[in-house]
């Protein structure tokens, strides 16, 4: 398997884990926790030779809007400047 089939895997099971964890968050009797563990998650993701979202998700789950519950489908143009990851 080359290096770029071996990161688009990676890639590929990040989705998963985030389509999980989003899961989980709605159902969690603690979203904090929820998102604790999705952070984790994301901490030791690695992917090598293509580019990823990883950090942009970390950014939008550290977000006081996420926590809450209170974002929508525009929640990336009206925040999109406070988040480093989109910003750089």
């Amino acid at each position: 398997m080359s290096s770029a089939e071996e990161s688009l895997k990676r890639a590929e099971e990040l989705l998963e884990r985030l389509e999980h964890t989003r899961e989980r968050l709605e159902a969690a009797d603690d979203p904090d926790a929820a998102i604790d563990r999705a952070l984790r998650a994301l901490a030791e993701l690695e992917v090598v030779g293509v580019p990823t979202t990883a950090a942009a998700a970390r950014d939008i789950l550290r977000t006081e809007e996420f926590a809450d519950g209170r974002y929508s489908t525009s929640f990336l143009e009206e925040a999109g400047s406070r988040l480093p990851a989109l910003t750089s």
